[in-house]
């Protein structure tokens, strides 16, 4: 919902042709930071691409021209950061840059448009849920909700409902102690959860036991949405490498993920990345960790 609270407060609808254009653009810029050009963004730290920078071009859509605005870009800008108060103590990870932000049904920032280019804000799936469990108000007005009403809201959601419904504990020893195995992997281009939220907990995990990658495993995987969709290659065959990892003692140094054409792709272990090495000769290039 933070992509639609900011728009409350600008004002401001971009149609979804012209968020999609930020996010287009964002991928032009960062695709190939990884050394191949494939649609896919591996190492989001190393992209600095601000939405700024393309205010005032021109995109088609639908056969119409329309320049990019600066309040379109704030509105991009603020979804890429996450909401934050201006003390940065309280608020949540924002969605990487090559992450589609309008479609689903928990888009950041989704519109519909009339035939005259009015556009509304269609996303209620936050709405419902402070309505009635947050506010416990069904009536509840979100039109002139500001920023600090939306953050105090999710201080009070944690505090209502974090015993219920947070996974926040950081501390493995159970799973250590008998003998268990994890393997964890999250979409960068998760459109729903943050991707960076679960890195910021694997890092917790590893500050409180620096060992812990010898029982728990997590991987970033590249272009992998919510669930299901994104350009990049699924590890379908994780559970069977959890298995040979429990049983056979196999270490999964990698997880193989497959794209839709049977090609596969490493996905690395945190904290390394997907690195592109160029072919020689006659040999193709690969990615390694």
């Amino acid at each position: 919902y933070w992509g639609r609270q900011v728009m409350n407060e600008l004002g401001v609808y971009p149609s979804v042709c012209e968020i999609d254009a930020f996010t287009h653009a964002a991928i032009e810029a960062c695709d190939e930071l990884d050394g191949v050009k494939d649609g896919i963004i591996s190492d989001h730290s190393l992209c600095d691409f601000s939405a700024f920078s393309i205010v005032g071009e021109s995109v088609d859509c639908d056969g119409t021209t329309v320049q990019l605005t600066k309040d379109a870009a704030k509105v991009v800008e603020a979804v890429w950061a996450g909401p934050s108060n201006p003390a940065g103590d309280i608020g949540w990870f924002g969605l990487n840059k090559d992450t589609v932000i309008t479609t689903g049904p928990i888009s950041y920032v989704s519109t519909t448009c009339a035939a005259n280019g009015t556009c509304v804000a269609t996303n209620e799936f936050y709405l419902n849920f402070v309505r009635w469990f947050v506010a416990r108000d069904p009536e509840y007005d979100f039109s002139n909700m500001t920023t600090e009403e939306y953050l105090s809201f999710l201080q009070l959601s944690d505090r209502l409902y974090h015993s219920a419904l947070s996974a926040a504990s950081t501390d493995f020893s159970g799973l250590r102690k008998s003998g268990g195995k994890l393997i964890s992997f999250h979409g960068l281009v998760d459109e729903a959860i943050p991707a960076d939220g679960t890195i910021a907990f694997y890092q917790q995990v590893l500050k409180q036991d620096p060992n812990a990658n010898e029982y728990f495993r997590f991987f970033e995987a590249p272009g992998i949405a919510h669930c299901s969709g994104g350009p990049g290659p699924w590890p379908n065959g994780a559970f069977d490498q959890l298995t040979k990892w429990v049983e056979e003692g196999i270490i999964p140094e990698t997880l193989i993920a497959e794209f839709e054409d049977g090609s596969t792709r490493p996905l690395c272990p945190y904290p390394s990345k997907q690195t592109y090495v160029k072919g020689k000769g006659t040999h193709e290039g690969h990615f390694e960790c």
